[in-house]
């Protein structure tokens, strides 16, 4: 009887570790759920729309663009959006793919990728050049779902290579 008590107690942790990764998240859904929030994001950019895209962060959230300005909490990230929407940016095309997903806690994730903007124009109308680079974000698992806490962008890099591991 012990032995059975044993065996199923090791058999019912494998099944649990399987659909649980190390954060301790379920994954598939979170992953999915994730993934979500980016394509929010990249259609809320798409339709130039700041108040949407900061909606997606908590209301402490934080953004640091490719050129290091620090925006906090959600009206000072709406600002923003809204001002580069205004200044060329609306009509543009985002897009974002997420490469790397790691689940710090079963609640807080980070998310690696590459995004990249085509379509903007300057002040004057002018076409500019695409922009691209990679993003990392911390995501939090709130009562109303994933969101973003933090979103680093930079541009000095554009594509992610993920060393081996030893």
């Amino acid at each position: 009887m012990k032995k059975t008590m044993w065996f199923v107690s090791v058999i019912s942790f494998i099944v649990l570790a399987a659909g649980v990764n190390a954060g301790g998240a379920t994954a598939p859904r979170d992953q999915k759920d994730i993934r979500a929030l980016q394509h929010a994001f990249t259609t809320a950019w798409d339709r130039a729309d700041a108040s949407a895209l900061a909606a997606l962060f908590t209301a402490d959230g934080d953004l640091i663009t490719p050129d290091g300005t620090v925006l906090v909490h959600r009206d000072g990230i709406e600002s923003f959006y809204a001002a580069i929407f205004k200044n060329g940016y609306a009509g543009s095309h985002g897009q974002a793919h997420l490469l790397r997903l790691q689940f710090i806690k079963a609640n807080v994730a980070l998310a690696d990728g590459e995004w990249s903007i085509t379509g903007a124009r300057t002040k004057d109308g002018r076409p500019r050049e695409a922009e691209r680079g990679l993003y990392a974000i911390i995501a939090v698992k709130t009562p109303n779902g994933w969101m973003i806490r933090a979103l680093r962008e930079q541009s000095s890099a554009t594509t992610l290579s993920v060393a081996p591991s030893r």
